[in-house]
């Protein structure tokens, strides 16, 4: 596994532990962008992720930007696709870690909270669209596109 991804998973596990009755004192929405890909919150604008499902959907996205995103032009397309699956391997682990209601499969999550979301849907690379660079190293538009392919 690439030595900067695996610092990006320790990074979200300090702010997201992933064994059981593990907590941090650490604020979630410190952790650099994250808090951009969470829901609005109660006041409108500002962002928040107050459940555990909240912040895994949070923390996916962030895991994308942060290893496919930010570097989409020098990764290989076997790189990207080995991040990828880095990912959804974690995805699947915390959903049945923290045992989020309604979500009891990649398939539900998918259903959920990836089709309709434009964060899925859309790659910006510093407010520059990045969908062609992502479709020439992956074959794939977006990574909603990606991910339903996984056959989840």
């Amino acid at each position: 596994m690439d030595h900067q991804l695996c610092g990006r998973f320790r990074t979200l596990r300090a702010y997201l532990p992933d064994e059981l009755n593990e907590s941090t004192t650490l604020d979630f929405h410190n952790n650099g962008s994250i808090r951009n890909y969470c829901p609005n919150g109660d006041s409108g604008n500002t962002k928040e992720c107050k459940t555990d499902l909240d912040k895994i959907n949070a923390a996916c996205l962030w895991l994308f930007q942060q290893n496919i995103i930010i570097n989409i032009d020098s990764l290989s397309k076997e790189k990207s696709e080995a991040f990828i699956i880095y990912i959804m391997i974690w995805l699947s682990y915390m959903l049945n870690l923290k045992n989020v209601n309604n979500i009891k499969s990649l398939k539900d999550f998918y259903t959920n909270h990836i089709k309709n979301n434009t964060h899925y849907t859309t790659c910006n690379k510093s407010d520059n669209d990045c969908s062609n660079s992502l479709k020439n190293k992956t074959g794939y538009n977006n990574f909603k596109e990606l991910i339903k392919q996984t056959n989840i």
